[in-house]
């Protein structure tokens, strides 16, 4: 019998990588700018790094301060409170 591997997801290539940053960019950008928060599932330390970038790319794009925050389960992109648009 084969014992049971953990679940390890195939890495993305290099332009998969390049086309998830620029979609989920934009939508963490729609997302903040129409309700002030982003908040997705990301439950592993790739996860959280893809959308600790993602908040600085949002930032840069913006022009303006973003926060990211992690509770080990979910990230949370949102601007800070003392941050003025």
């Amino acid at each position: 019998m084969i014992p049971d591997l953990p679940f390890r997801p195939t890495p993305l290539t290099d332009e998969e990588e390049a086309r998830f940053r620029s979609v989920m960019t934009g939508e963490v950008i729609r997302h903040l700018t129409t309700s002030g928060t982003f908040s997705i599932s990301a439950d592993t330390p790739e996860s959280r790094a893809r959308f600790q970038d993602i908040a600085r790319l949002v930032s840069d794009a913006l022009h303006r301060p973003v926060t990211s925050y992690s509770n080990g389960r979910r990230i949370t992109i949102t601007f800070p409170p003392d941050a003025t648009a």
